[in-house]
């Protein structure tokens, strides 16, 4: 049975991934790993302030220290927003950040088996009242 790119663990991944592709020195992952938790958290309020987000769910590298690197971005997918906004929604989180590149998808839209994965393997960003 084939996998999608989710699927594969650590070590499956390390076949895809280039050999020169060397973490830049002095880099603390965990410091790194942590400002990335705390931009999605902040993302994750605006989206719910802002667009009336029901849901948000960070996925990929950021939800498993042993994938997280130098190199990780931030995936989000969400539930709530309207077509008609969701687009100015992307606008506003891929380009909040130079330290991060921020991916957002429709967790509605998307393919019925990346939402599975998401939902499976995700982690559901709380808003701060809850």
């Amino acid at each position: 049975m084939n996998k999608t790119a989710l699927e594969l663990t650590p070590e499956e991944w390390k076949y895809y991934q280039l050999d020169d592709k060397t973490e830049p020195p002095n880099l603390d992952l965990s410091q790194r790993r942590e400002k990335a938790w705390k931009l999605a958290q902040n993302l994750a309020d605006l989206l719910r302030s802002k667009y009336q987000a029901k849901q948000v769910i960070i996925f990929g590298s950021l939800t498993d220290p042993n994938w997280f690197d130098a190199y990780s971005d931030i995936d989000l997918a969400v539930w709530g927003i309207s077509a008609e906004q969701f687009y100015q929604a992307v606008g506003m989180v891929t380009g909040i950040s130079d330290e991060f590149k921020v991916d957002l998808i429709d967790g509605e839209t998307c393919q019925t088996q990346l939402r599975e994965i998401i939902e499976k393997k995700g982690i559901k960003i709380l808003a701060k009242d809850t």
